[in-house]
């Protein structure tokens, strides 16, 4: 998970400094006061990782690399993140993973790799150990983790990212590795796409939920006992998507089962719920806030998976019998990290002031305080209500 993160010069944040982070927090504060920014700051490194700088930028759709600084002002990006890989290397068991990365752009070169550094803190606090990294000229350095720890040199250049291609040797750099998997695997910025989650899913799809949406009926089928043919599979009793069914039913009292198809013209998958009354519905005829609950739930009901999950706005389109289930959903993935970001006094009611982020921007840009640490909860003793007090704007 993420224990900390700074952001230095994206878009509306000119300096967030080190900012501690638990497995749960709740992202709230006015329009535009950075709460999308700093989820998108986490993705950008993901970004950069699993395309380059240079595709990173153009994906958040700018005309010019200035406009993602702040004040438009230019100069480089920089985001730093400490990580706990604890439980996916026994070895870093109480230490943090300190990972750096710059972006600038370049007359020359264009967008490209301005700094990175990936070092591990010591239990003991003794001096950062460093794993890899870039210098200005584009050279790349790996230091082996294994018994005689030499270091390797390379020139991958200045517009890719050297933990994007640390070789994959799990002997001699099992951190780097890890550290690797994490950031381009694990971060999960969830952004549901409704019409085309109705649409039958091709078979050719991945099996691994994927940030839309889109191939529910595919998740859903791999956890299923499944024929050949075409007839419809239900969850039978005792099963993961049994449990999520009945889970649902907090919302859908009449949801009997969910099932899986397969489409005969090409093999396209769906998803059926059958209800009480003997009513099968397909997803193409589900609604949006059925389908987004669908979404919002199911990681919940999955093998446990060591990612950072990033949600804005869960409320939309649901009901709040539904946004309930879906809060607590996301609150208990197994083995992830949640960030959300909402609008809505019931949110806030349901997770508590201790989760809380809370967004402030003036002329020096975006500032962030945990709820813990918020004067409006010093001497808070329950009265009013926290709905009633984020709807009044005190954590503004």
């Amino acid at each position: 998970m993420i224990v900390a993160i700074s952001i230095r010069n994206f878009k509306g944040i000119r300096a967030i400094d080190k900012i501690s982070l638990s497995d749960f927090h709740v992202l709230v504060g006015p329009n535009g006061s950075g709460k999308t920014t700093f989820l998108d700051a986490i993705d950008f490194v993901r970004d950069c990782l699993t395309m380059n700088p240079a595709a990173a930028v153009e994906a958040r759709n700018i005309a010019d690399f200035d406009d993602l600084t702040w004040f438009r002002r230019g100069g480089p990006i920089e985001i730093e993140l400490w990580l706990d890989l604890g439980h996916s290397l026994r070895s870093l068991q109480g230490q943090n993973l300190h990972y750096r990365l710059a972006i600038r752009k370049d007359e020359r070169l264009g967008v490209c790799v301005h700094d990175e550094l990936l070092e591990i803190e010591p239990k003991d606090g003794t001096r950062l150990r460093p794993l890899l990294g870039k210098t200005e000229r584009g050279n790349d350095f790996y230091w082996r983790e294994a018994p005689g720890t030499t270091q390797e040199s390379f020139n991958f250049g200045l517009n890719k990212v050297a933990l994007a291609l640390i070789p994959p040797d799990e002997e001699r750099y099992p951190t780097g590795n890890a550290v690797k998997q994490f950031l381009m695997q694990g971060i999960r910025y969830i952004q549901l796409n409704s019409p085309a989650m109705r649409l039958p899913c091709p078979a050719t799809r991945s099996t691994e939920l994927e940030l839309d949406g889109t191939n529910l009926a595919r998740v859903v089928g791999s956890r299923l006992t499944r024929s050949s043919g075409h007839e419809t599979v239900w969850a039978e009793k005792g099963t993961d998507i049994a449990f999520w069914a009945e889970h649902l039913r907090y919302a859908l009292p009449d949801l009997q089962k969910i099932g899986w198809a397969r489409r005969q013209a090409d093999n396209a998958e769906y998803l059926l719920l059958r209800y009480d009354s003997g009513l099968e519905i397909p997803s193409w005829l589900l609604s949006d806030g059925t389908l987004r609950m669908l979404a919002l739930t199911l990681p919940a009901f999955l093998p446990a998976d060591d990612a950072v999950y990033m949600v804005e706005e869960p409320e939309n389109g649901v009901h709040p019998r539904a946004l309930e289930i879906i809060l607590r959903s996301l609150s208990s993935i197994p083995g992830a990290q949640m960030f959300l970001a909402t609008h809505s006094p019931f949110v806030v009611q349901q997770c508590g002031y201790e989760s809380l982020l809370c967004f402030q921007r003036d002329d020096e840009g975006t500032h962030i305080l945990s709820g813990a640490r918020h004067p409006a909860f010093e001497h808070w003793d329950g009265s009013p209500d926290l709905g009633t007090i984020f709807a009044a704007g005190v954590l503004e």
